[in-house]
């Protein structure tokens, strides 16, 4: 019986960790405890964040880059006046403004009499080799950290001293440094509190326009953070989301500040010791395994074990309890249920339990000839990557968010489930793996794991199958109360490193690159062309011929190279669709006759926000089909 429990614990300990849906379930739990359960303390007096919200873009010429001057004005009063403890600009320096308003906030900087960090970005956030050259020139001398933040499972939830992707001091890590607070050198979990006492919020947060107004001992000798807090910029899930409305996202600079704060109180999450968590499991192994094998009835068994089980998690999701150590929930769970339920040998039931795992695993993620190759070929699903060819494609239904207040849990859910049902199911038809679920959204390969010489040619055809659906089940759902979005698609194709990423506790089988990151970007570019799919050439070739529309050679966000964007014809006419073809050989031609052509074709569509696009930069005077889009 002793191997017996040891196996089932390994089990248990392994599965609530490595199965997708226990492990997120797991981190559910702890969301929910870290979310409800930490009781609220006083205001933090150390760190205060001065927000640039959007009454004060309303005041700026300009939305983005924000107004250099106005934050040289911002930290030249502070210095001057206020004497903080140290400032931290959470905003990145990648591009330039105006000369005169760089130079002065470059002076203001250099000559500050308080100490001074700036955010830095880095190649994985997105930022170019001119990006990353300005930010460097930009602030040379001055003390900086990179502001990226890890996420996992979708939300930030950890502090880390220095950058995963480039071993760089962060952004938190350089601000503790500059103001004399001791920061940890290893990783370690955020303790984000949604309120202090009182119901007062946890950080200070003053609009930054408003600087001039506030007393001086309110930022004296205080951390003072500047940073933006506007719902279309640096937004991230964390624990907190769990309880929704405003607490659904959270500004980047915010994160900070409660890092920040914690680090400064020495706070920390509740935890509990690796040696004590499977010291649980094990016990819950061994009880179930007890339980199992008294002479009981079957009612009274189920009856003592549903006892069991909730006096467990009353304990586990209890305050008294949680202030002190945060006792492992999926784990122990799993390990009574286990060890109660077992019937058979170890041997034979482990067999038969890794097959079924794989099949349920996978069957709703990859096409029954992936899941065929994989169970012949284990080695597949082992830890490593390599380069190879593939297409990629990204789906996101628009407005879902504001879709997702006006439904009642169980509408969305019946809503969503039906629609990702389909959209599966097309992508499984065309040999398509699902790689992830973002929300509302998919992430599907072509091409791996297994590989496939037609992926270009079936990530199209899937494109348009999915596009047909999407478009037919908003029809069929449509009512004044779930008045679902179009879904806009995305589609690239190119080199990827793919394969599964990690360490060997933890990793995923996911792809890196290029190719992967422009598919992306693709599909939030359908927004700012209002097409529904938006595919490269890439994909389609050099040459697609008359099939699919042109919408140009464009720089999306992170590349500096163009890439040439094709879309539907949609229920554009066909001698429309040869007036629009005549006109953009005009727009690459460079001809003086585009503007007229296109504006033609406006007036006669005038809902067409392509063709607006286009007419648009040809009265700002550019010319040709290449143009860049500020915008991810």
């Amino acid at each position: 019986m002793s191997i017996l429990a040891i196996v089932i614990s390994a089990i248990a300990v392994l599965g609530s960790q490595y199965i997708a849906p226990l492990r997120q379930a797991s981190r559910w739990l702890d969301d929910l405890r870290l979310a409800y359960l930490v009781p609220p303390i006083a205001q933090n007096p150390d760190v205060v964040v001065l927000a640039i919200n959007e009454e004060t873009m309303r005041q700026m010429p300009y939305r983005s880059p924000i107004d250099r001057g106005f934050i040289a004005d911002l930290v030249e009063l502070l210095c001057d006046q206020y004497r903080p403890r140290a400032i931290g600009i959470d905003t990145i320096f990648d591009q330039p403004t105006t000369p005169l308003e760089d130079a002065r906030l470059m002076e203001v900087l250099r000559a500050a009499k308080c100490p001074i960090v700036v955010a830095t970005g880095e190649p994985s956030t997105g930022l170019s080799s001119e990006q990353l050259a300005f930010q460097s020139n930009f602030l040379a001398g001055i003390s900086s950290g990179s502001a990226m933040l890890g996420v996992q499972g979708g939300s930030i939830r950890t502090y880390y001293p220095a950058s995963p992707a480039s071993g760089a001091p962060t952004f938190v890590h350089a601000v503790a440094i500059a103001s004399g607070i001791e920061s940890p050198t290893t990783p370690v979990p955020i303790l984000f509190r949604s309120r202090a006492l009182q119901h007062a919020a946890p950080i200070r947060v003053f609009p930054a326009q408003s600087l001039h107004l506030l007393p001086k001992e309110w930022l004296e000798r205080r951390i003072v953070l500047i940073g933006a807090d506007l719902t279309d910029r640096d937004q991230h899930r964390t624990p907190l989301s769990v309880l929704g409305a405003d607490n659904e996202f959270m500004a980047g600079v915010m994160i900070h500040a409660q890092t920040l704060a914690q680090l400064a109180t020495g706070a920390s999450v509740p935890a509990i010791s690796a040696t004590l968590s499977i010291a649980i499991v094990l016990c819950s192994v061994v009880l179930g395994l007890m339980l199992a094998l008294l002479p009981l009835t079957p009612a009274l068994r189920i009856t003592l074990a549903l006892a069991i089980l909730a006096t467990y998690l009353y304990a586990a999701l209890s305050s008294n309890v949680y202030v002190f150590v945060s006792l492992p929930v999926i784990g122990p769970l799993l390990g009574f249920s286990l060890s109660a339920a077992v019937a058979t040998s170890l041997a034979r039931q482990q067999e038969r339990r890794q097959k079924k795992f794989l099949h349920s695993a996978f069957n709703q993620y990859v096409s029954p000839q992936i899941i065929d190759d994989l169970l012949a070929n284990p080695q597949h699903l082992e830890l490593g990557g390599e380069v190879r060819e593939m297409s990629f494609m990204f789906t996101d239904i628009a407005g879902f968010s504001s879709l997702a207040e006006r439904l009642e849990p169980e509408q969305l859910v019946d809503l969503l489930t039906d629609y990702l049902d389909g959209v599966v199911e097309i992508a499984l038809k065309h040999r398509g793996t699902i790689a992830r679920f973002v929300g509302d959204g998919l992430v599907i390969f072509f091409g791996a794991p297994v590989r496939d010489a037609d992926h270009r040619q079936q990530a199209v055809q899937c494109a348009l199958d999915i596009d047909a659906f999407c478009e037919a089940y908003r029809q069929r759902r449509h009512s004044s109360h779930e008045l679902l979005g179009e879904t806009r698609i995305g589609v690239n194709s190119g080199r990827a490193v793919v394969g599964n990423v990690g360490g060997r506790r933890r990793f995923e089988y996911t792809a890196h690159g290029d190719a992967i990151n422009t598919a992306a970007r693709l599909e939030s570019a359908n927004r700012l062309f209002g097409t529904r799919v938006c595919i490269s050439s890439e994909t389609l070739g050099a040459d697609p011929g008359a099939a699919f529309r042109p919408i140009g050679r464009v720089i999306v966000k992170g590349r500096t190279t163009p890439v040439m964007l094709y879309t539907t014809w949609d229920v554009m006419a066909a001698d429309a669709q040869q007036a629009y073809l005549d006109a953009y050989d005009m727009m690459r031609d460079g001809s003086a006759a585009a503007i007229v052509a296109i504006a033609a074709l406006s007036e006669r569509f005038p809902d067409d926000a392509l063709l607006r696009l286009h007419l648009a930069r040809l009265r700002a005077g550019e010319t040709g089909i290449t143009f860049s889009l500020a915008e991810k």
